[in-house]
Formats: structure tokens, sequence, C-alpha cells
């Protein structure tokens, strides 16, 4: 039998196995309470951000950086195009050109990504 069965014999009465039941009660409440405690610890926002801070904020800081770099990338390469290109002798394969990413910018996304990913991961081990 499992962890703890035992085989009943004639011996053992009603109260006995009464107080065995109340004592396994008792041991399952207490592991249920704990239980219940550390899921009310995992789950609240405010003490997880006071106890582990950093990796949290360097990993928002991380994402707005990317975003504020891709954001002038794309502020930047719009303005050159505009006024590199005459926009009467555009033909459609100019457009379509224009319309898709360029790879160096896909790749300049996926590099600055893993570089805030590999930042926040590197400063959540360090300081947690």
């Amino acid at each position: 039998m499992g962890e703890g069965a035992r085989s009943l014999d004639k011996s053992d009465g009603p109260p006995q196995l009464e107080r065995e039941i109340e004592s396994l009660r008792e041991e399952m409440t207490a592991i249920v309470e704990e239980i219940d405690r550390r899921r009310e610890e995992l789950f609240d926002w405010r003490l997880q951000l006071r106890r582990h801070g950093v990796g949290p904020a360097a990993a928002a800081a991380g994402v707005v950086v990317g975003v504020g770099v891709l954001f002038g990338i794309a502020v930047w390469h719009r303005r050159r195009s505009a006024a590199l290109v005459d926009p009467d002798h555009l033909t459609a394969a100019d457009l379509a050109a224009y319309a898709s990413p360029s790879v160096t910018r896909m790749v300049l996304a996926a590099g600055l990504s893993s570089a805030a990913g590999a930042l926040a991961k590197r400063l959540v081990r360090d300081y947690i």
C-alpha cells in the first residue's frame, strides 16, 4: 500500500481511527494554508516588485530603449528616403520596395531585441 497506509486489525476501535483521521486532517489543513499563503505571495505584484525590482525595471527599460531606437530609425529612414527620391518618378516596384521592411531594419530589430533580452536576463541573474 502507499505511504502512511496500514493494515486494520480488530483491536483498533473507532476512537483510535477518529484520532488518526483528525491528526491527518490537521496536517492537511496546515499544508493547504501554507500553499494558500505562498499563492497569495506569488500573485502579490507589489511584493514581487519590492523583492525583484531590478529585473522588471531593466526589462522595461530595454523594451523602451528598443522601441525608441526602432522609431528613430524609421523616422530617419523615411526622411532620408523622401529627400533622395522624386515621388513623380516612382514605379510600382519602387513603391513595393518602400512598403516592405528592409532586411537591415529587421536584422537591427532582432539584434536590439536579443541584446535587451540578454541584458534583462543578466540583471535578473545578478540581482535576484
